[in-house]
């Protein structure tokens, strides 16, 4: 558990924590409660293994599908190569710019209907019986509670603050 120290000559607190690794960090509040309130939701996430580094949140979705795609060594050239071609297709068009952490749940929402509407489907399976219902010209499709879903457990994952109020809620 963390623990808050009034600062010295200044108004505030400062709440003190280590993340899963380890490493000290330190957030600074105006009021001790919210300095606590703080600890408690970094202790919960940390509990729950959905903690994210503040620091990656503001990493641009370009710079990490970089190194995410650096990091996939051990993928087969094949599934590499549909990674590459999904990210720079259907993702990196859309998302570049935003900050990891700054992606809305609704953009994303809006993105996944624009991609239905277009007949793309962001999900495919390899098998010849396939969870997917058949649309017109026999291509394969997610449906919009799947895909919704998908949604919501990467906003999830992105924000685990604003799960409770996101739109994406089942």
């Amino acid at each position: 558990m963390g623990f808050i120290e009034k600062r010295p000559g200044e108004a505030g607190y400062r709440a003190r924590f280590r993340d899963p690794l380890g490493e000290q960090r330190s957030k600074t509040f105006a009021r001790k409660a919210d300095a606590q309130r703080f600890l408690y939701e970094m202790e919960t996430d940390k509990a729950r293994g959905t903690w994210i580094d503040p620091r990656g949140a503001e990493l641009p979705l370009a710079s990490w599908a970089e190194e995410f795609l650096r990091l996939c060594r051990r993928l087969s050239p094949l599934t590499l190569e549909a990674y590459q071609r999904d990210l720079g297709k259907y993702v990196l068009p859309r998302f570049a710019a935003y900050r990891l952490g700054r992606i809305p749940a609704d953009e994303i929402e809006n993105w996944l209907n624009d991609e239905i509407e277009a007949g793309i489907a962001p999900l495919r399976s390899r098998s010849r019986r396939s969870p997917w219902p058949r649309r017109s010209g026999g291509r394969r499709c997610p449906t919009r509670r799947h895909l919704s879903s998908a949604a919501h457990r990467w906003a999830r994952t992105v924000r685990p603050w604003t799960s409770g109020c996101s739109p994406l809620s089942p």
